[in-house]
């Protein structure tokens, strides 16, 4: 399964958001990408103003301050 993190440069919510995102990725042994919405309009598009995005096959799972338990909640119904 892959997790997608959609963030920006310079974006200090989106750093910090990426440490639980990150753990997570391992403990479930999902494929993590992290994606910078300007690498395509279309990301652009949908995330400008909700970054950091955390997609699981499609799903959104959160954005904006992210949340370990909030995610892991999120994601284990998916898994």
């Amino acid at each position: 399964m892959k997790l997608q993190f959609f963030t920006k440069e310079e974006c200090l919510l989106c750093d910090e958001g990426l440490v639980p995102v990150k753990i997570l990725a391992e403990r479930y042994a999902l494929e993590l990408e992290v994606i910078d919405i300007y690498e395509q309009e279309i990301y652009l598009e949908a995330y400008q103003l909700k970054i950091p995005v955390v997609v699981l096959d499609g799903q959104e799972l959160g954005f904006g301050r992210l949340s370990m338990p909030e995610l892991e909640e999120r994601m284990k119904p998916m898994l």
